[in-house]
C-alpha cells in the first residue's frame, strides 16, 4: 500500500458518507463488527502514513480530523453499541486500542 492508497482508505473511513455501509464507523454505530481485515488494514494504512509523514511539521486538516474521529469515536460507538446490548467480537476493544494508539504515533510523529 503506498501513502495516496492509504490516505485515501484513511480519509473514507474516518469522515464516511452515512450511505457507506462499508465503513467502520458506520458499521459500529449500527451495531455490527467490523468486516474481515478491516482493522487490519487500517492499520496498515496508519502504518504507512506515519512512514511517509516522519519529519512532517505540518499535517493536512482533513487527514488529521479523518484520524481524530476513527481514533475517538470508534471507541465511543463500541462504547454505545455496548450500552445498548451488542455483543461484539472478542478482541474489538483491543483492536480498537491499537487504532487510536497508531493515531496517537502519527500525531506525535517520533513513534513514542
Amino acid at each position: 500500500m503506498n501513502y495516496e492508497t492509504a490516505r485515501s482508505f484513511l480519509m473514507q473511513q474516518g469522515n464516511p458518507e452515512e450511505t457507506d455501509t462499508e465503513a467502520l464507523l458506520i458499521r459500529l454505530r449500527q451495531g455490527y463488527p467490523p468486516l474481515p481485515t478491516q482493522l487490519s488494514t487500517l492499520l496498515q494504512a496508519l502504518d504507512v502514513v506515519f512512514e511517509a509523514l516522519q519529519g512532517t511539521e505540518i499535517l493536512e486538516r482533513q487527514l488529521v480530523y479523518a484520524l481524530y474521529v476513527l481514533a475517538i469515536e470508534t471507541q465511543q460507538q463500541f462504547q454505545r453499541g455496548q450500552a445498548r446490548g451488542v455483543q461484539w467480537p472478542a478482541g474489538l476493544e483491543e483492536e480498537l486500542f491499537s487504532l487510536a494508539e497508531a493515531v496517537k504515533k502519527i500525531f506525535a510523529g517520533n513513534g513514542s
